[in-house]
């Protein structure tokens, strides 16, 4: 599959169509592992720095951004202001105390 492919499918993950095909379901899963661990151990390394608190949830954290990027992927299509998304972002991260 190319990446291409792939990428797409990830972003689409949350269509059933998607999620029915067994090669396509692999590489989506795949994927959002990946980016789970990459954002999980960014954060525990700037938890074990100190830059963020002890009571951190480096994995729940992790796990909200990647759904909330697999979200976005799909909303991205309905168009609104590069101030709106940035606002939603911003507002995300805070809550995440990011």
């Amino acid at each position: 599959m190319t990446r291409r492919r792939r990428a797409c499918a990830s972003c689409w993950a949350a269509s059933g169509d998607v999620m029915e095909e067994r090669e396509l379901k692999k590489a989506v899963l795949t994927d959002m592992n990946a980016l789970h661990r990459a954002f999980s151990e960014r954060m525990r390394v700037a938890k074990e720095k100190g830059e963020l608190p002890e009571d951190f949830h480096v994995q729940v954290v992790a796990q909200v951004i990647v759904t909330y990027l697999q979200g976005w992927s799909r909303a991205v299509l309905v168009p609104q202001s590069r101030a709106e998304t940035e606002r939603q972002i911003e507002t995300l991260l805070t809550g995440l105390g990011l």
